[in-house]
């Protein structure tokens, strides 16, 4: 598994906002990732559980997305549902 820095950038209103160290990969919070699937933040903590989704993990514990995985779920769901 790769490893990712992540810094942390306080945005407006407590909203913390991560970007990954030494590379132009975009990274998402599960709520983010849901709202670019049209999904719940719990789905796209399931769909990671169920290893459908890969998820970096924090010393905390929070599941950080990269966009390309989240785009790349996308597009594996849209193709399963044009060959149903």
């Amino acid at each position: 598994m790769a490893k990712f820095y992540l810094r942390r950038e306080l945005l407006s209103f407590g909203v913390w906002h991560y970007h990954a160290m030494n590379t132009m990969e975009q990274i998402l919070t599960s709520a983010e990732a849901g709202k670019r699937l049209n999904l719940s933040s719990e789905r796209v903590r399931q769909l990671e559980r169920m290893g459908q989704l890969h998820a970096i993990r924090t010393t905390n514990g929070i599941r950080l997305f990269t966009a390309s995985a989240v785009e790349e779920f996308r597009r594996r769901r849209q193709q399963h549902r044009e060959t149903r």
